[in-house]
């Protein structure tokens, strides 16, 4: 009797106790709708290659002699016919002198040959004497002038070496190191002539690439279906990158395309011009390039 009643407490004293709430409703999450970008797009073809400048000269003595003057900084920039090299200009200086004086005795001769064939031909006509004796000053004559057009010659080719005992740059760009010193004596001509230093040119640059053999058969492909313009006919854009630049900062253009495959490992070879105003390119340098390997699509 006494358990049942205890039970019943227990059922009132739950009974009485009060029924907890519901937990709130979290409120609904925020969110964001965008909509879809849509443009044009185009895939690119990445290759590896070498820069190289487009001009490279080799500085060279035209005439031999006594190296005097060396008026350049190792390594510096030159700008096109200005002075680095001086040989001793003095012995073409006097073979100058000799060679405008036989110019005058050639044209004083001239001058001698002219008279003398005026009064030939007066006696001539008046039949003092022979026909021999007046085609000999008339041949005298002619000889005169070409003595003297010889003259000229030898007198121009004297000035010109007096003017190449000066040697100045032939193009603008970055010039080496000097390959030799100061009082040297360096040889000049055609054949053997001494290299004093090297010029390469800095804006713009070349970009050497080679591209494989299917690769150049999908371009030829997407040319002829009108989707992507042919590099052998049009300067289409390619961009580079250097070995420490994540993307391709730099653009340029497609100026050359090798005519040829190379059988021997399957590639062409393209060229790319670069922009280099501010001599970031250097001749030699490892770069990646990459050009359009499709026509735009959205």
């Amino acid at each position: 009797m006494r358990t049942r009643i205890l039970w019943l407490l227990t059922l009132a004293l739950a009974a009485c106790k009060p029924t907890p709430s519901p937990p709130p409703t979290p409120p609904a999450p925020k969110v964001t709708v965008s909509q879809p970008v849509q443009r044009e797009v185009m895939e690119w073809d990445e290759y590896t290659g070498r820069t190289e400048a487009v001009e490279t000269v080799e500085v060279r003595a035209r005439v031999g002699g006594y190296l005097e003057i060396i008026n350049f900084k190792d390594g510096t920039k030159v700008k096109k016919g200005d002075l680095l090299f001086a040989i001793d200009p003095r012995p073409y200086r006097a073979e100058l002198d000799r060679a405008e004086a036989e110019l005058q005795q050639a044209r004083a001769r001239l001058e001698l040959a002219k008279n003398e064939l005026a009064r030939a031909d007066k006696l001539f006509r008046a039949r003092a004497i022979s026909e021999e004796e007046f085609d000999t000053r008339s041949k005298g004559l002619r000889e005169a002038h070409a003595a003297v057009r010889s003259a000229v010659a030898a007198v121009d080719a004297a000035r010109l070496n007096v003017e190449f005992t000066q040697v100045r740059a032939p193009i603008s760009g970055r010039i080496g190191r000097r390959l030799i010193t100061e009082g040297n004596l360096v040889n000049g001509g055609s054949g053997g002539a001494t290299v004093l230093a090297t010029i390469v040119s800095i804006d713009p640059v070349y970009v050497y690439f080679d591209a494989d053999e299917q690769s150049i058969l999908k371009y030829r492909a997407l040319a002829r279906e009108g989707k992507r313009a042919s590099a052998r006919y049009h300067q289409i854009p390619v961009e580079l990158g250097l070995a420490n630049e994540a993307d391709f900062p730099h653009k340029g253009y497609i100026d050359y395309v090798d005519p040829r495959i190379d059988p021997t490992t399957g590639t062409g070879r393209g060229r790319g011009v670069f922009p280099n105003p501010d001599d970031d390119l250097s001749p030699g340098f490892y770069a990646r390039v990459r050009i359009p390997g499709s026509g735009r699509y959205p």
